[in-house]
């Protein structure tokens, strides 16, 4: 007979390997019952039969490789990939569940659980904790399930250097399956947070996972708006991002506070997206989810104030046009939106604001007596500044 493991494609694939790649099972069984084919045989990237039928999501194939002729389901190729790993990538369930049941049990004692060398390095080593966020990161809930019940960790508190939960690294990278596992399973808080005060859904949000977001809060409870450190709800994340998907979900089904106020600076949704120059969201927060163009924060200065300060001349269009924010209001130090586009050079907003919006060119500021730049401030007019 023909020697089954001795020729190989281009590829290195011996013939068990390319029958478990096309779905072959009957040709499998074939060859590694009758013919005695090695089913741990790799090719050039150390995939075997295995982990192709895995990454292919070929239930049955996996199960006649795994169970009938005990293919070893813990080897990994060059990329430290098992054939877990493959399934769950592949958003395989089926898969990854029937791996699962021919798993030798891992010995986690045999490794340092206080490893600290991902957040040193940068990268992974071979202890259990490394080894967990492996399987987090890789959405394998059977075996970070197993993990994390071996471990004894607690679930809510980070990695040491890593500074993530389980549950914010499942949210954070688009894996439902592994936050049922977390939440429902191993009772994780979805409102934990780490040193920082961010939440399982604030990492959702900057991550731009809308269906994740949308799980956490309808399906979980999750605080739509609870603070970070600084006073910034998942919303301001959101808007940071410049993902429009999850500002409408948080929004509109999530109920989030258009409104809210950061800690002490008292700044709102509108004014990040009008400092970073962001004229779609600031219509969107506007005209769809009624955003008060004329709120202010702990200064006093509205969002049409720090556009002019800015020199965003489109979105000084859309508040004072579009949205009627108002030219005239002034800020605690008593300067108008007109006094900021003069003092920061922004003569083009000057105009816009003078031509178009009927600031006045001749209002003075009012309560500022100190100097600045070598120039008293109280009772001077935007030429002054110019």
């Amino acid at each position: 007979g023909a020697p089954v493991d001795g020729v190989r494609n281009p590829l290195r694939r011996t013939a068990l390997m390319l029958a478990a790649e096309n779905g072959h099972t009957d040709t499998v069984n074939a060859l590694a019952g009758t013919h005695n084919a090695n089913v741990d045989a790799a090719d050039e990237n150390g995939a075997t039969a295995l982990m192709l039928a895995a990454m292919n999501g070929d239930a049955d194939t996996v199960n006649a490789l795994a169970g009938t002729h005990n293919a070893n389901v813990e080897l990994m190729d060059l990329w430290g990939c098992t054939a877990s790993t493959c399934a769950a990538a592949g958003g395989h369930e089926d898969v990854v569940k029937a791996l699962a049941a021919h798993y030798i049990a891992f010995d986690y004692d045999s490794f340092d659980s206080d490893c600290t060398s991902y957040g040193h390095r940068g990268s992974y080593c071979d202890c259990a904790v490394c080894v967990l966020i492996e399987n987090l990161e890789d959405g394998d809930h059977f075996q970070a399930k197993k993990a994390i019940e071996a471990l004894r960790l607690d679930v809510n508190v980070p990695f040491e250097g890593d500074g993530r939960t389980p549950l914010m690294i499942a949210c954070e990278l688009g894996h439902s399956n592994l936050v049922d596992v977390l939440v429902r399973d191993l009772k994780s808080d979805v409102n934990a947070a780490n040193s920082r005060g961010e939440t399982a859904l604030m990492f959702a949000a900057k991550a731009k996972m809308v269906k994740m977001v949308m799980t956490l809060v309808n399906k979980y409870k999750a605080n739509v708006d609870a603070e970070d450190r600084n006073g910034s709800t998942a919303l301001f994340y959101a808007i940071s991002a410049k993902h429009v998907d999850v500002i409408n979900v948080l929004l509109g089904t999530c109920k989030a506070n258009v409104e809210h106020r950061m800690a002490e600076a008292g700044t709102r949704p509108l004014m990040v997206a009008t400092q970073m120059g962001a004229v779609d969201i600031v219509n969107l927060l506007c005209s769809r989810h009624k955003a008060d163009t004329n709120a202010h924060n702990s200064r006093g200065q509205t969002a049409l104030m720090l556009a002019c300060q800015k020199g965003h001349p489109d979105v000084v269009q859309a508040l004072a046009g579009r949205h009627k924010a108002r030219v005239d209001i002034r800020c605690n130090e008593g300067m108008m939106a007109l006094h900021y586009a003069a003092l920061n050079g922004k003569h083009e907003i000057v105009d816009m604001l003078i031509g178009k919006y009927g600031a006045d060119v001749e209002a003075r500021t009012t309560g500022l007596d100190e100097l600045h730049s070598g120039r008293l401030f109280s009772g001077r007019t935007a030429l002054h500044f110019a």
